[in-house]
């Protein structure tokens, strides 16, 4: 007997700003978080917008904790998991056996770039602090400390797929019996100027000279991926642990799976990931045609807008093309290694919900990308029994996590 994994506590930063409904508020409006760079210094970059977390809600944020030892992937990390502990409703004797599961890209970028080219330019610069403030795990680590998570405590690292890896990471610990709840989910702040002039050197970050003419997915028009920064957290748990304790039950975790292209390692196979998404469905023990909507990884970059939509048409067959698709990274941009976990939470709402947040900016279909992106609107389908969410990342990491609908069972 495996055990079912319920979702009973989400938390969330992103452009939008802090909290689920406040997310969830603005993502139905079809707005969108991307504005021009503030945090960094944009002079001669051509690069000139990102998805920044609100600086109000930053300097909340920072006067609540004590960030002078903190990075600030850290803080992001900390109210993310606040909230998705908050939610689930844990006491002190759910906390103390409670394990954390992070994925990131970056870790704590920001705080190694900033001691580095101090340390660069005068040795003396040097911080004993970067020892504590730089260890990629030091969020899943302050997070333990902070909540008394006393279960395991890991960080993983698979490029853009992290968060959603750690969710089914997490997933997997459960469904086997050796966890009986986590707090899972990623986090992300990869906006710095030497991470901006990174990207650009690959041809990949958006270049685009207003807000609306960034982040693209699958548009003929598209023109590379907006850098974005935030943290996704749930909590995971035995469904019969969840309902044993009267939580509230957002959705059930069906299925999961991950593999690697292993073939080059930032080229993208669509026979990989097709391969990903029908391992992860016969992990839910579901056919193809349940799926009702899928939540895509929808870059925004030429080659792997291509290659999902390949993926997705050999995944699913003829019925590709009636399954409703959307990409959150065109409402807030590419948060990394927490888009994953990010955009999971946002179809866990939109399941609950019967509306689909749309593919905004989307002016005209690429050929080779012609399947249903929900464009531009908001789409009410009535409820939605099994949702799918993808995440893809550097070295041919590929997530596929299946949804259900914890209302319909």
């Amino acid at each position: 007997m495996r055990n079912r994994v319920a979702i009973t506590g989400l938390g969330v930063v992103t452009p939008f700003g802090r909290g689920v409904t406040n997310n969830w508020a603005q993502a139905i409006q079809g707005k969108c978080g991307i504005r021009k760079l503030s945090t960094v210094d944009a002079t001669g970059l051509r690069v000139q917008y990102g998805g920044e977390i609100p600086e109000q809600d930053m300097a909340t944020l920072s006067s609540s904790i004590d960030s002078s030892r903190m990075d600030r992937s850290v803080l992001l990390a900390i109210d993310a998991a606040h909230e998705a502990l908050k939610a689930a409703g844990l006491g002190v004797q759910e906390t103390g056996t409670t394990g954390v599961v992070v994925g990131t890209g970056f870790g704590t970028i920001q705080t190694k770039e900033r001691h580095f080219l101090q340390a660069a330019n005068d040795d003396r610069a040097i911080s004993p602090l970067i020892v504590l403030q730089g260890m990629d795990n030091a969020a899943a680590s302050e997070i333990a400390i902070r909540f008394g998570l006393k279960g395991i405590n890991q960080t993983l690292f698979t490029a853009c797929s992290s968060g959603a890896m750690a969710i089914g990471t997490a997933y997997r610990l459960i469904v086997q019996g050796y966890e009986t709840r986590l707090l899972a989910g990623g986090v992300d702040t990869p906006i710095t100027r030497l991470m901006i002039k990174a990207w650009d050197k690959l041809h990949l970050i958006s270049r685009g000279r207003q807000w609306d003419q960034c982040s693209l997915p699958f548009g003929r028009n598209r023109n590379g991926f907006t850098i974005a920064e935030g943290a996704g957290f749930l909590v995971l748990e035995n469904l019969t642990s969840a309902r044993s304790r009267g939580a509230v039950i957002y959705a059930e975790l069906a299925g999961f799976s991950a593999n690697c292209d292993a073939q080059h390692l930032s080229t993208p196979d669509a026979n990989t990931q097709a391969n990903v998404v029908r391992s992860a469905l016969d992990d839910a023990k579901i056919a193809s045609d349940q799926v009702q909507y899928i939540n895509a990884h929808g870059t925004a970059t030429t080659v792997n807008d291509q290659v999902e939509t390949q993926a997705i048409k050999w995944a699913f067959g003829a019925k590709a093309v009636g399954i409703p698709i959307s990409a959150t990274k065109s409402q807030i941009g590419h948060t990394m290694g927490a888009s994953g976990a990010i955009e999971a939470i946002f179809t866990v709402l939109m399941m609950r919900s019967g509306c689909l947040l749309p593919t905004i900016h989307f002016q005209s279909g690429d050929p080779l990308c012609d399947l249903d992106y929900v464009p531009n609107q908001v789409r009410k389908v009535g409820p939605i029994q099994f949702a799918l969410k993808t995440a893809f990342g550097f070295g041919g990491n590929n997530v596929a996590l299946v949804l259900r609908n914890a209302d319909l069972q």
